[in-house]
């Protein structure tokens, strides 16, 4: 590593971490601005030499914020100097002249938490407890040039690095769990209610550190890193599919997950890579990639890998029947590249009954020399079906479905239930 700090004086604490983003100015070109941290200065780097403190042309700019953007030819940031509810933004085209009146109080009764470019044309501005959004007037000659409306005062932002724009959605952590915003008219949509229970078990004073980002192709996710339990710092990664609307976590194994940030990184031959950085300084290769599997580029780029454990959990299903019913068999529908051992667990309500088994699936455990009848299933090309046997009886059902391993990564498409109702039968009284 190059030190590139200059006579700047960053915070050293693991939670003390950068927001910037990219500007360009005239002669001086494209350069990166970013905040702080732990309110200390705002700075520039030009990509090469020392990083230098930003310092305004006759106007003072912010002497440090929470966040900071770029929209519509000028920087923006929210949480200064000048006030912890407070959002400013530069000319145009300057990133040294902040005027006094390019500000405004989105909201005065929660401090601003974040910023995130929707779009070109729509800037998020994040609070503790609304959202809001700036938009361009095109046709103002005079005053002030944004316009400012109400997204949602109902949910704010918890973590500042929690708020991840993919594919025409932003997505981030509220108090009480995830949520998503694609249509910047309408209120943000809570997206978290599948995994409510393991958001109870994060450690609530980590949730303000809650770092995301999103993965590149062909994966359609975004990661967020957490802190577990009485954890001080990142040791599970809760992963959202962007196109399956579907969720998988990962929790830490041997100090394998203990992770600060990451990024989606494309390398020299086009291939996208998620790396993550740990609290150690060394950045990882994380998750494995598609395009690496037959070149061995998997978790950390390393044959001495850590198990990863994924789960998938439903909530209580009742099948669209309301009374008893017998649960006889589950079709999982899955893309493997190699065999993996699942625990399936089946509960009804208050864990009664509670049932549960490991089964194998993949293309080996298709071998016909040993298939038993009733027990084995087939498997074939990918994707493949594989049929899980386990009966239990009761009104509602909760399936989860584990397999840890350090093995490339697999696919869950599809999940089906075969169940019959259950009970006696009404019947006339002569």
């Amino acid at each position: 590593w190059t030190d590139a700090t200059g006579t700047l004086t960053p915070g050293t604490g693991a939670n003390n971490l950068v927001r910037f983003t990219q500007f360009s100015q005239g002669a001086a070109g494209a350069f990166l601005v970013g905040t702080g941290p732990n309110s200390t200065a705002l700075w520039k780097w030009s990509g090469t030499g020392n990083a230098t403190e930003l310092v305004g042309a006759g106007l003072d700019v912010p002497a440090y914020a929470q966040d900071i953007e770029q929209f519509f030819g000028r920087l923006w940031v929210v949480n200064t100097d000048n006030g912890n509810t407070i959002c400013e933004y530069s000319d145009d085209g300057r990133a040294d002249l902040w005027p006094n009146e390019n500000s405004f109080h989105a909201d005065r009764g929660s401090p601003a938490v974040g910023l995130c470019r929707h779009n070109d044309g729509m800037l998020l501005v994040f609070h503790q407890r609304s959202i809001h959004r700036v938009e361009p007037v095109y046709d103002s000659t005079f005053g002030d040039p944004f316009g400012r409306y109400l997204v949602d005062n109902s949910v704010g932002a918890e973590s500042t690095h929690s708020i991840v724009n993919a594919k025409g959605a932003t997505y981030f952590a509220g108090k009480q769990g995830f949520y998503r915003i694609r249509d910047a008219h309408r209120p943000a949509e809570y997206i978290g209610w599948p995994i409510e229970d393991y958001w109870n078990d994060l450690n609530p004073a980590r949730t303000p550190n809650i770092v995301g980002f999103e993965r590149g192709e062909p994966w359609n996710e975004i990661v967020w890193l957490v802190s577990t339990g009485s954890n001080t710092t990142n040791n599970a990664a809760i992963v959202y599919n962007i196109e399956l609307d579907a969720w998988t976590i990962f929790e830490q194994a041997s100090g394998a997950l203990a992770f600060n940030h990451g990024c989606n990184f494309i390398n020299s031959d086009g291939k996208e890579i998620t790396v993550c950085g740990g609290y150690t300084g060394i950045i990882s290769k994380c998750w494995g990639d598609d395009n690496y599997v037959e070149t061995g580029n998997v978790d950390a780029g390393d044959d001495d890998q850590s198990p990863v454990t994924s789960t998938f959990k439903t909530g209580a299903l009742g099948f669209g029947y309301e009374g008893l019913k017998r649960l006889r068999e589950v079709w999982l529908d899955l893309q493997l590249a190699d065999v993996k051992s699942f625990q399936i667990s089946i509960k009804g309500i208050a864990d009664n009954p509670s049932v549960s088994l490991v089964q194998e699936m993949g293309d080996e455990a298709a071998a016909f020399g040993s298939f038993i009848f009733g027990v084995s299933k087939f498997g074939g090309n990918d994707p493949i079906q594989a049929k899980v046997v386990q009966s239990a009886k009761a009104r509602l059902f909760q399936t989860t479905i584990q397999e840890s391993d350090d093995g490339p990564p697999y696919t869950l498409n599809a999940v089906r239930f075969w169940w019959l109702p259950r009970g006696n039968r009404i019947k006339a009284v002569a």
